[in-house]
């Protein structure tokens, strides 16, 4: 007998508390300019929470976006006065945002001279990520 699941077009499981996820992460002190860090989630979010834990100006700002910099030139173009398609964070800064993805990606523009350190929260649905993200704003 096949057993039905949820799927990501259900709204059910965003309805419901779901099941929480955290991790603490770092850029360890030497980490080069543009360095990078996926965070994959073990199912689909419902929410997350991204907090910049740098103690002061003198580290460094993070920016948050969904698809890899490597190559896309999309999350960080900054032609027009903008700020690419990412989210920027200064020390002590947070978001939350109310979204329903698989994995974000944290990075930083400037070299890391001491370990800075971010935390990200996430509240998950339990609906299993197999699916794949194309299109513009992703792929371009």
């Amino acid at each position: 007998m096949q057993r039905y699941k949820a799927g990501r077009q259900a709204s059910e499981p965003f309805k419901t508390s779901g099941r929480p996820f955290l991790e603490n992460a770092r850029f360890a002190a030497g980490s080069a300019a543009e360095s990078e860090t996926e965070i994959e989630f073990p199912s689909i979010t419902k929410g997350i929470l991204v907090v910049n834990k740098a103690s002061n100006a003198s580290t460094f700002n993070i920016r948050v976006h969904f698809a890899t910099r490597s190559g896309n030139t999309a999350v960080v173009d900054t032609s027009n006065g903008g700020v690419g398609a990412n989210i920027p964070l200064a020390p002590g800064e947070s978001i939350e945002m109310r979204v329903k993805c698989r994995s974000i990606f944290i990075s930083t523009d400037d070299s890391v001279s001491a370990d800075s350190y971010f935390t990200v929260v996430a509240e998950l649905s339990g609906v299993e990520a197999t699916f794949e993200l194309t299109g513009e704003g992703i792929d371009s």
